[in-house]
């Protein structure tokens, strides 16, 4: 068994990639997902306060994806910067976790 005095929490921020905020092109998720970017900007300050880690995670599709072989259109596709982490978010890459 771990250790518990070592561990210490971590705040995971998952999927809040720029093409979910884009109010030119909005998905079903951009008005919910352009709602919570300040309450987690607090969350991130809270966390950094206790030097705990904050942790980005994203994914990133390919138009051949079988999920845009409906209706959705291709988005955050890998590479593009639409599968970067979203805009107005307190992101810091000297001492947060990205993981792409």
């Amino acid at each position: 068994m771990k250790n518990a005095a070592k561990e210490k929490p971590a705040l995971l921020i998952i999927d809040m990639v720029k093409d979910n905020m884009d109010s030119e092109h909005p998905l079903p998720i951009t008005p919910f997902a352009t709602r919570i970017i300040a309450p987690i900007n607090q969350l991130i300050r809270m966390f950094r306060g206790q030097d705990w880690p904050v942790v980005f995670s994203t994914d990133a599709f390919y138009e051949q994806d079988f999920i845009f072989s409906g209706r959705m259109k291709p988005h955050s596709l890998a590479g593009s910067r639409g599968a970067e982490i979203a805009d107005g978010l307190d992101y810091r890459p000297e001492i947060d976790i990205w993981l792409p």
